[in-house]
């Protein structure tokens, strides 16, 4: 098997198409732990400290790197959320980066890329 042959096996799998967002689904370990890790740069995007910050849902596309659109539940009594998009380059120490907040969202609202 040559090297383009493992390559375009691991890169086409309906989950890491090449610039094409997986369906939205439940966070895992890693994808609440880097928005943990990108709270405060939204706190100080939005101008407020939030006292709960809680990823529940995400989708992501590969690009050199991976960028990520998470819905952070911050609100449990009215349902209010925020979708947060970051980009986390590749490699072990990566650190997400913030790209982009869109407030006043539910837990009921798709995220739309």
């Amino acid at each position: 098997m040559s090297t383009c042959d493992i390559l375009n096996s691991t890169w086409t799998t309906p989950e890491s198409i090449l610039n094409g967002w997986t369906e939205e689904k439940d966070v895992d370990d890693n994808v609440s732990n880097f928005a943990k890790q990108i709270r405060r740069a939204v706190e100080r995007d939005q101008k407020q400290t939030f006292s709960k910050f809680d990823a529940i849902r995400f989708r992501k596309q590969i690009v050199n790197g991976w960028n990520y659109w998470v819905k952070v539940c911050i609100e449990e009594e009215n349902s209010r959320c925020l979708h947060i998009k970051f980009w986390l380059a590749m490699g072990i120490d990566a650190k997400p980066v913030l790209i982009s907040v869109i407030p006043n969202k539910t837990k009921n609202d798709p995220i739309n890329v």
